[in-house]
């Protein structure tokens, strides 16, 4: 988890992230707003240089584009309110339940 973190505060910054598959592994992040790997040091190696060498317009939209999906996805709110509706979905599958017995 601490390596996820470091690469949500990394896109919340506008900081391109250049990460490997596994250290993002169920996370869900869109392809197109990190430049990751596979676990390969040669393919690492070139997601650097291709972060360098990215277009400047484009690498300011990707990087924008990061931080707005951090700041809508990666929030206590967001998570509380998936959690709020679990809960209130378990309770009314619950109530139906106990009314049919």
């Amino acid at each position: 988890a601490g390596l996820q973190n470091k690469v949500l505060m990394g896109m919340s910054m506008g900081i391109p992230v250049v990460t490997t598959r596994s250290s993002i592994e169920g996370m869900n992040l869109p392809d197109e707003l990190i430049f990751s790997s596979s676990n390969d040091a040669t393919d690492f190696s070139t997601k650097i240089i291709e972060a360098f060498k990215i277009n400047h317009d484009k690498k300011k939209v990707i990087l924008l584009s990061a931080r707005k999906y951090v700041e809508k996805y990666w929030t206590w709110e967001f998570y509380l309110k998936q959690l709020h509706e679990k809960i209130k979905k378990l309770f009314s599958t619950r109530n139906r339940d106990e009314k049919k017995s």
